[in-house]
């Protein structure tokens, strides 16, 4: 497994510096994730469009339960090509549906709770996405864990790390959220009536698609740089390295 060169402990700049050169080196295999696992979200757009209305908290809790699949799934592709293995698509959509439950149970509770922040007051919501930034793909980096050990995890790792979570996760997150409501009224000003809120639908969908590539590169980084800073995984990752080149050296035939 070659080590990064990032894998020391980084300023905020620098992880976001870094999440993007990951995200721009890989961007072929994330995007793919992205779009694939965002499949049962346009579907959603059209549902939504053309079949009886649904109540809006149905669509919100919904609307993160499949954000929550998108987002393991990309994360997963993005952690493995940053340790340095071949990631897929096909790989990373099989990790996510063989995990689904802990990532859609912390993904939903992650957005209920910070919905729940948001409407009392916004510096709370804000400040609880940023304790839950690593969930839901942090049940996909660390497969032994459960939907509540995966939400205790996140807090644990993000703990003395708020800030750098937040500018570092929650605001990009809020920049993709802005960018997917905005291009979704100026779609639907420009088609018009009829097909103006389908086609909405649609740029917003493909909004988010295109950026989650992102997003899941920074929360990679994110996760790796928490771990670095309070388990010294750089050492762990260091001595595994270590011992896989030994093991090769007695392998090698002489």
């Amino acid at each position: 497994m070659p080590l990064s060169p990032t894998l020391r402990p980084l300023r905020a700049p620098e992880i976001i510096d870094a999440g993007i050169q990951l995200a721009r080196r890989h961007y072929g295999v994330l995007a793919t994730t992205s779009f694939v696992s965002l499949l049962p979200y346009f579907a959603m757009d059209v549902y939504d469009n053309l079949g009886p209305k649904s109540d809006s908290w149905t669509l919100i809790l919904l609307s993160a339960a499949l954000a929550s699949i998108a987002d393991a799934a990309t994360g997963k592709a993005a952690f493995d090509a940053y340790r340095g293995e071949r990631p897929s698509p096909a790989g990373a959509l099989r990790a996510t549906g063989q995990r689904a439950w802990p990532v859609l149970v912390s993904g939903v509770y992650r957005t209920a709770i910070t919905l729940a922040g948001l409407v009392l007051f916004i510096v709370p919501g804000l400040y609880v996405f940023s304790i839950y930034a690593l969930a839901p793909s942090v049940a996909l980096f660390e497969p032994e864990l459960s939907a509540n050990g995966t939400l205790k995890r996140s807090r644990a790792l993000t703990s003395g790390a708020r800030r750098r979570a937040f500018l570092c996760y929650v605001v990009p997150y809020c920049a993709v959220i802005g960018a997917n409501i905005g291009l979704t009224q100026l779609t639907k000003e420009i088609v018009g009536v009829g097909h103006g809120a389908l086609a909405g639908g649609f740029a917003g969908s493909a909004t988010a698609a295109l950026l989650t590539p992102f997003l899941a590169a920074l929360q990679v980084i994110l996760y790796i740089d928490c771990r670095v800073r309070s388990e010294a995984l750089d050492l762990e990752w260091a001595l595994d390295e270590t011992a896989a080149s030994r093991h090769a050296l007695r392998e090698r035939p002489m």
